[in-house]
This record gives structure tokens, C-alpha cells and sequence, in this order.
């Protein structure tokens, strides 16, 4: 195993940011291969199935991957890490082992199409992402950055050779899942040393039972975010029709391009949260996570006003991007972006709850979010709004939820967050209304106007930015 040091946030992010880079950008640009050889309805099949079995797998394991990074950072000497990673692999195994039968049993009763391929998919998922934590624990990034960009490479082939040459169904998209990332999977858990560590089994008592402490409630917690992320979607299928299920995931395939940024600069924040921890009595550190926060929250909203008019460009300039059939979702387009931006927003502020093992407070946020998100779906499909339903509680969900955790954070950390920060929220509005009333011209102009913009805030929080 390695020792890890204390990463700079860029130099992370980058490496973070090359191998995720095309991992995001390969589900956008293959969205003309899909939306041409897949049906609505059968995108809408496999859309929620999938969610559904993530759901589970993702309740099951209890981000166990989560607990055995932390507890890896933190470890005194290489003895307490493999202790550590011997504990997270027998915690993956019983969780694995209560998860296949009733996953199984459960597409059964369902009559779920595909049912094994399902249930597999979800175990997948979530082995990947918990030896993916492993990695990063024992500062395996590398291995991980480049695990994650084969993987992603071998299913993108994979995709193409099925859907193309075999000229096979949705079922293409559970093949080469599965393939790839088992592959993955071993390679991270072997790179990590977890394998090797099981020799030190005997001595991992104590290790499991403050992994089981810190990730019990985080089950619950990956559970309620789930719901939060896929609430819509599987309510479109359940209440609307697979045919609108399939639409609402495309809309929020598009939205992928809002991800690519986010999720690498989280990885690296979820380290420098862990390893940098908060000290109450300490001034510094109160500014330190103030003024992140408040960069965070006008990244969010410069990245709306620049990313829903930059959208509407480029589907104006390549028409053909997404076949007929899925016409719906680029008007749902806008809503569903912001909304997966504000869904940045939550994750970037979840690092620092865990670091202060807040894991109550974090379900409680998800829960809430996922509640008014559930329940505006709901009341905007009784309305008679079908899919447009989908997307504003989409957006709802992760607005309450994101302002719930503002509020928490500002209470645990005694972060003061400018007035000022909060009062651009609103702005998130006007990409929307530009996107879906005006020509396709004004939203270039919109561009051309928040570029400079962009810039000024830049050059204005360089320091900031550059001491992340």
C-alpha cells in the first residue's frame, strides 16, 4: 500500500477531471447512437429498472466505500489501514451477499424485464464505486483515474460493437456495463491491497464495528439521494408510460455535460475535508469553509446562465443531435440542467457534513429534498403537466435539498454566508426563460455576455480558487 500525503486540491481535480472528462462526455455524444436505436419505451424500461436496482444495492451497501476512505486517511501506520480494508472488504461481502437473493427475489415478484442482467447491474455499481473509495484511501488515485477511464473506454466499444455490429436491443446497455466495470472492479480491490489485507481479518474487529457505526446511517443516506436523483424518472415510468420514462432519462442524459466538472472537483474536496478536518474553536477555518461555500454558490449559478444557453446553441447548430422521438426532452432540456447543477451544488456540500460525521443531518437533507420533490412531481402530474412534472420536481428537490444543507452547514461550522450569495439564486431562472421563449440567437447573446463575467469573477477570487 501507499502512503498518502496531503493532495493539492488542482493537482487532484486534475487527475480527477481527465479520467471523468470522458466518462460524461462519452454518455452525451453516444445520446444520437441511442436515441436512434432505442425506443422511448424500452429507454424507459431500462431506466427505471436500473434506478430501482441502484436503489437497493445502494441501501444495502451502505457507501461502505465512504467510511473505509476515511478511516484509511486517517490510519496510524500501515498495519491499522489493512486492518481497515480488511473490515471494508468482509462489510462488502456480507452486504453483497444479502443483496444478490434479494434483488432477485424482488425482480421475480416484479416480473422486471431482464431481471438477472438488473440485479447484476446494481451489484456492479456499487462494488465499482466502493473499490473506487478503497483506491483513493490508500492514495491509489492513479490507479483509480486511469481504472476509470478503461472502464469507460471498454463499455463505450463495448456499446458500439453490440448496438451496431450485433445490432442488439437495450440489452447492449447491461452487457457492457457488467463487463466493464467487473473488470474494473477487481483491478481497483486488488491495486488497493484489499485482497492481500484479509490476512489481517482476525484483527479487523475493531475496524468493523466503526465502519458499521459510521455507515449505517450513510446507507440510508445514499437511499434518500437516490430517490432524490431517480425520484422523477420512475415515477414518469410508473404514472406517465415507459415512453415518457425514456424521454425524462434522455433530458437528464443531456444534462450530463453539468456533471464533468462537479464530480471531479467533489473528489478531490471529499480528501481535502477529510485529511484538513474543522476545528470549532478555529477562526481559520470558519473563513476557509465560508468562502468556498460562497464560491461554490456562484459557480452554480454562472455555470446555469453559461451551460442552458450554450446547450441551446449547440442543438441549434446540430438539429440531428437527438432524434425526433426524444423531441421532448430537449425542451425539458433547461430545467433538467439546472437542476443537476443545483445537484453539484448538494454534493459539494456533503464532504464536509461527513467529515464532521453529520450522517443524520445529511439523510435528513436528502429526505427533505426528496419529499418535495416527490410531491411536486406528483401534484404537477395530477395538473395534467406529464413530463414537464418530472423535470420541476426534478429541480425542486435539489433546491431544497442544497438550501437545507446551506443552512445546516452555517449552523455546524459557524459559516457565515454572504446575503449576496444567496440573493443570485433566482438568477437561475433567466437561462430557463431565455432557453424556452426566445430565439435560439439570444441564448448565443447570453453567452457572449456571461463570458465576460466569468472571467471577472476569476480574477477576482483567484487567490481563493488557487489556495483551495
Amino acid at each position: 500500500m501507499k502512503k498518502t500525503e496531503k493532495p493539492r486540491f488542482w493537482r487532484v481535480s486534475l487527475l480527477y477531471f481527465l479520467s471523468t472528462l470522458f466518462s460524461k462526455l462519452a454518455v452525451f455524444f453516444l445520446l444520437p447512437l441511442y436515441t436512434a436505436k432505442i425506443p422511448t419505451g424500452d429507454m424507459g424500461i431500462f431506466d427505471t429498472a436500473t434506478a430501482l436496482a441502484v436503489f437497493l444495492a445502494a441501501t444495502l451497501f451502505f457507501d461502505v466505500g465512504i467510511g473505509v476512505m476515511q478511516a484509511a486517511l486517517g490510519a496510524r501506520g500501515e498495519n491499522e489501514a489493512r486492518e481497515v480494508l480488511a473490515a471494508g472488504l468482509i462489510f462488502v461481502a456480507l452486504s453483497l451477499a444479502v443483496y444478490l437473493p434479494l434483488g432477485l427475489l424482488t425482480v421475480s415478484l416484479l416480473h422486471v424485464p431482464n431481471g438477472v442482467p438488473v440485479v447484476l447491474y446494481g451489484a456492479a455499481n456499487s462494488l465499482f464505486a466502493a473499490a473506487g473509495y478503497f483506491a483513493r484511501g490508500v492514495g491509489r488515485r492513479l490507479s483509480y483515474a486511469l481504472t476509470s477511464l478503461f472502464t469507460t473506454l471498454l463499455q463505450v466499444g463495448l456499446n458500439l460493437y453490440f448496438l451496431l455490429v450485433r445490432e442488439m436491443g437495450y440489452e447492449a446497455l447491461y452487457l457492457s456495463f457488467l463487463i466493464a466495470t467487473l473488470l474494473g472492479t477487481v483491478f481497483l480491490f486488488w491495486r488497493s491491497g484489499a485482497f492481500s489485507a484479509l490476512c489481517a481479518w482476525r484483527n479487523c474487529r475493531k475496524s468493523l464495528v466503526a465502519l458499521l457505526r459510521f455507515c449505517l446511517p450513510l446507507g440510508a443516506s445514499a437511499a434518500a439521494f437516490l430517490l432524490l436523483t431517480s425520484g422523477a424518472r420512475v415515477l414518469s415510468t410508473l404514472c406517465l408510460g415507459p415512453e415518457a420514462g425514456g424521454v425524462v432519462a434522455v433530458a437528464m442524459k443531456l444534462a450530463q455535460v453539468a456533471f464533468v466538472v462537479g464530480t471531479v472537483l467533489r473528489f478531490a474536496w471529499q480528501e481535502i475535508c477529510f485529511l484538513r478536518g474543522f476545528g470549532e474553536s478555529s477562526a481559520g477555518d470558519c473563513t476557509y469553509y465560508a468562502a468556498r461555500v460562497s464560491l461554490l454558490l456562484r459557480a452554480v449559478v454562472l455555470g446555469a446562465l453559461l451551460l442552458v444557453p450554450l446547450l441551446r446553441v449547440w442543438l441549434w447548430i446540430f438539429p440531428s443531435f437527438i432524434a425526433p422521438a426524444y423531441g421532448q426532452a430537449v425542451r425539458l432540456l433547461p430545467i433538467v440542467l439546472v437542476g443537476a447543477l443545483l445537484s453539484v451544488m448538494t454534493d459539494f456540500l456533503e464532504p464536509p457534513l461527513a467529515m464532521l460525521k453529520k450522517t443524520a443531518t445529511i439523510l435528513i437533507t436528502c429526505l427533505t429534498g426528496a419529499f418535495f420533490g416527490i410531491a411536486t412531481t406528483l401534484l404537477l402530474f395530477a395538473a395534467g403537466l406529464g413530463t414537464w412534472g418530472a423535470a420541476i420536481g426534478f429541480t425542486v428537490g435539489f433546491f431544497v435539498c442544497a438550501v437545507s444543507r446551506l443552512v445546516c452547514l452555517a449552523r455546524l461550522m459557524h459559516v457565515r454566508i454572504a446575503p449576496i450569495a444567496l440573493c443570485v439564486l433566482p438568477l437561475l431562472l433567466l437561462p430557463v426563460a431565455v432557453y424556452l421563449w426566445l430565439p435560439p440567437l439570444f441564448s448565443l447573446l447570453l453567452v457572449l455576455a456571461v463570458l465576460p463575467l466569468c472571467v471577472w469573477v476569476v480574477l477576482r477570487e483567484r487567490q481563493t480558487i488557487l489556495n483551495f
